[in-house]
């Protein structure tokens, strides 16, 4: 039982302090590279924290069991959305985004209703599929760096102290180079600090007599998501909902299109008919909730994450139940 606790306290200490050397380092490598704070968490703090779901997906797949990959891209949006989101929104209510629904939301929603109908087929999905899913999530990463540099410039010739306040905070490295080993360190942090709360988690459900199926939806999904959780959360705690909002959307962008897309190329890959006729579409509510919640004028509120927690809470409750898991 001690070492148990001591894996969950020493993950829970690598994720504290992982995050908050992701969030500095990311924030001085997108003033460096003139981005905007949703771009930096979209991009290096979204597709950075999504490592652990890509580690273990490729891994789950060479092992020769796809559905735990399949399970673990669904399990993580749905707890990226109704989880990660809401408890940063908690911390600080996240601001509507300026491109809310074009291009984050549309991509987001178009990535996920690809799964459910991928699904759809009937033995191995091809790898050519998967080929396609990582093509798109590269020309969506070029095409969103230069977007984000010309509307930084943009700003820059108009707003220059008001966005230099914001994107480049006084307590980031001012050097490149020390950045970029402080994001890589953060993010080194948070994945072996994800590792271990997830082993002393894991045990921990064992021993109180959780079914092995449960684990792997719930502990592993989560325990995948943790490194956003750090992220997102800190990035709220210094005052940056763009920075929370864009880290959450694009790790579960990574996820959808790069996570299963690497699977699928690697292959071989049978999406299960279960997670076709349930979780897939759990996974698009959230989407949509999480876009209709955030498009009011106020964003997301405390109160509104309240209801996506509850939803979460009622999900997992609901697959435990049931048996389906």
């Amino acid at each position: 039982m001690m070492m148990m606790l001591g894996l969950i306290l020493a993950g829970l200490v690598l994720l504290g302090i992982g995050g908050e050397a992701l969030v500095r380092g990311g924030i001085s490598i997108g003033r460096h590279l003139h981005m905007s704070p949703h771009m930096v968490g979209l991009v290096i703090v979204g597709f950075g924290t999504s490592m652990p779901e890509l580690a273990v997906s490729i891994n789950a797949v060479t092992s020769g069991t796809s559905a735990i990959a399949v399970g673990n891209v669904v399990g993580s949006n749905i707890a990226n959305l109704w989880l990660i989101l809401p408890v940063a929104a908690l911390i600080l209510p996240i601001v509507k985004p300026n491109r809310l629904f074009f291009p984050d939301g549309a991509v987001l929603l178009v990535a996920s209703a690809a799964i459910p109908l991928i699904g759809i087929q009937t033995g191995i999905i091809p790898r050519w599929q998967g080929g396609v899913m990582l093509a798109v999530l590269v020309l969506l990463g070029i095409g969103e760096f230069f977007r984000s540099r010309r509307e930084i410039k943009q700003k820059d010739l108009f707003h220059d102290d008001e966005d230099q306040a914001i994107v480049a905070p006084e307590d980031v490295p001012d050097r490149a180079l020390v950045a970029v080993i402080m994001t890589l360190a953060g993010l080194g942090a948070v994945v072996y600090g994800a590792d271990l709360l997830v082993d002393g988690a894991s045990q921990a459900a064992r021993s109180f007599g959780v079914s092995e199926a449960f684990i792997g939806l719930s502990v592993v999904a989560i325990g995948t998501s943790l490194p956003e959780l750090a992220g997102s959360g800190m990035a709220a705690w210094r005052g940056h909902s763009d920075l929370a909002y864009g880290n959450v959307i694009g790790s579960s962008i990574f996820n959808a299109l790069c996570v299963l897309g690497a699977a699928i190329a690697v292959g071989p890959v049978t999406i299960p008919r279960e997670i076709v006729s349930v979780d897939a579409w759990v996974m698009i509510g959230a989407v949509v909730m999480t876009l209709v919640f955030t498009a009011s004028k106020r964003g997301l509120s405390r109160f509104e994450a309240l209801i996506m927690l509850a939803f979460y809470v009622g999900y997992m409750t609901w697959r435990y139940q049931t048996g389906h898991v």
